[in-house]
């Protein structure tokens, strides 16, 4: 029962996952892992497993490393780059300067070197630190944190960025000659000014789903919900949710593969280029004596430029609400694979 057949040169793995309605689905994740060679084509390295669930950087930490692979739900893919903003030639600067391009997304950031935001008597003081070589592009660094001065005793964090810094509620706590940490990742032109509104956080890493950007699309959890829904999610409940990404980073749609590729500020040479190998796969449910065909889509993108590889996860499901019992076997084929060198 649930046998899994991988004819595919990739990891795989299967598991039963239940709708927004409840109906029981086969969802099948594919990993492929790439390593970027210097004329921008892939070539096949060993990937990692299946992530089977979240991963966090620790057992407290409201970091996320890792989405799980089995992502069916997510309508678009997402795209995650990890790494650091990287001076041109190594020199110290105190802004670098991010862009991403993959096919028809675009995004820009700057890194800033550390700076310190100083209540005075006189009025608010701006200190800035040495310049710096690298800055790291995760949501550590981005706008948000805990405001130590609020009304809840330092326990209230940003909704959207509960890991960042350079943030308060209200800049008018902040004692006389304290200091506040200033975010060191921006989008362009934007800036933390106690008297003006503060930016949204701008960073590359994975959301946490209790982050504001997920959370708001989770829906409505009140009395009706108990007695009238539960256990299947609310009525307004969003498939957003399962984007993980930056909202910045949320493809418009589905890569197809083939895609090109750049990105600038986060690489030691300045500039690093590839083209998304094209993968075509298909999944066979087996149903007793029926059978049933659909194709993977690219769920996850993972870009890495500090190892020069690339990660990508594909999905494909198969609705057996009443049939789980009678799913005999799932094959896995690859129909097509191009731009990647063997």
């Amino acid at each position: 029962m649930w046998e899994l057949a991988n004819h595919s040169p990739f990891e795989a793995a299967g598991t039963l996952m239940r709708d927004r309605r409840g109906a029981e689905v086969w969802c099948s994740a594919v990993v492929g892992q790439f390593a970027v060679e210097p004329d921008g084509l892939c070539r096949m390295v060993p990937p990692t497993p299946v992530n089977r669930v979240q991963l966090f950087a620790g057992p407290e930490s409201q970091r996320l490393d890792a989405e799980a692979d089995f992502a069916p739900f997510r309508p678009r893919t997402d795209i995650i780059v990890t790494g650091a903003a990287l001076a041109p030639e190594a020199r110290p600067a105190r802004r670098i300067e991010i862009g991403i391009r993959v096919g028809k997304l675009a995004h820009l950031l700057e890194a800033h070197a550390p700076s310190v935001l100083r209540r005075q008597a006189r009025g608010w003081q701006l200190d800035q630190g040495d310049a710096v070589t690298e800055v790291w592009t995760g949501w550590d660094l981005a706008l948000g944190g805990h405001d130590p001065y609020g009304a809840q005793d330092g326990h209230e964090r940003h909704p959207a960025n509960p890991l960042g810094k350079g943030w308060l509620r209200d800049f008018a706590t902040l004692p006389l000659d304290q200091s506040l940490d200033l975010p060191q990742i921006l989008r362009p032109g934007e800036s933390v000014q106690p008297d003006a509104p503060l930016p949204a956080p701008a960073g590359l890493g994975y959301i946490h789903p209790a982050w504001q950007p997920r959370q708001r699309h989770a829906g409505t959890y009140d009395e009706t919900w108990r007695t009238r829904v539960a256990p299947l999610l609310p009525q307004d409940f969003n498939e957003a949710f399962h984007q993980a990404a930056a909202p910045e980073m949320i493809y418009p749609g589905d890569l197809q593969g083939g895609e090109p590729v750049e990105i600038s500020g986060m690489a030691p040479s300045g500039l690093w280029q590839l083209r998304l190998p094209q993968i075509i796969l298909e999944q066979d449910c087996r149903f007793g004596r029926t059978s049933r065909t659909s194709r993977f889509r690219l769920v996850n993108l993972h870009l890495d430029p500090p190892s020069g590889q690339i990660r990508m996860v594909w999905n494909a499901t198969e609705l057996c609400t009443g049939h789980e019992e009678q799913l005999r076997r799932t094959q896995i084929r690859l129909l097509q694979m191009s731009g990647v060198r063997t």
